[in-house]
């Protein structure tokens, strides 16, 4: 992706500032106005550009589980991301659509877990369901991926852009001797 055009090392601080008061998705346009790190080199201001989920402390004790064999032998990973409420249609027309939006974060997380252990096969089904400005921008507010390891283990990651309930991100690690929550589940 090459930018319109690079911005200057002050216009780089008002932009963490942008990030430190409002949501980083509102924003995120201005990010891809940077074009080099030469753009920011000097600002001495932490920016980082790229998947977040990995370095969430619940996924990496996900990803440690399976490296340290806690777990047993990895058989399945599931996957839970559910926005609280869908976004509104100026967002919707920026984002790049509902698997480039959202999914990609579980697939980076979903690598993230299994390694050197590649994806060899990905199915996929997906709907606009109840968000009427994804329908109207013939996008998707929910969808459902079931996903094949070459070791044969086993991803189900589902998305939506509703949980009812609250932001909704779970992680779970089956193994063949020990099943394992991030976060942990409370006992009620």
């Amino acid at each position: 992706m090459r930018p319109k055009k690079n911005i200057e090392k002050s216009q780089a601080v008002h932009l963490v500032d942008l990030f430190r008061q409002e949501e980083w998705e509102q924003n995120i346009k201005h990010l891809t106005e940077m074009s080099t790190l030469e753009n920011i080199k000097g600002t001495n201001v932490p920016i980082q550009i790229g998947f977040n989920r990995r370095f969430d402390s619940s996924h990496t004790k996900a990803q440690e589980a399976r490296v340290k064999k806690e777990i047993g032998e990895l058989e399945m990973v599931v996957i839970t991301s559910r926005d609280p409420e869908p976004p509104g249609i100026d967002y919707l027309k920026a984002a790049g659509g509902f698997f480039r939006d959202t999914t990609i974060h579980d697939f980076d997380l979903t690598r993230f877990i299994l390694g050197d252990d590649p994806v060899v096969q990905v199915s996929a089904f997906g709907g606009a369901l109840f968000d009427k400005n994804s329908q109207q921008v013939k996008d998707l507010d929910t969808a459902m991926f079931i996903l094949k390891s070459k070791n044969g283990v086993l991803i189900h990651i589902n998305n939506s852009r509703r949980a009812v309930y609250g932001y909704d991100q779970r992680v779970e690690v089956f193994g063949q001797i020990l099943e394992v929550f991030f976060p942990p589940l409370e006992v009620l």
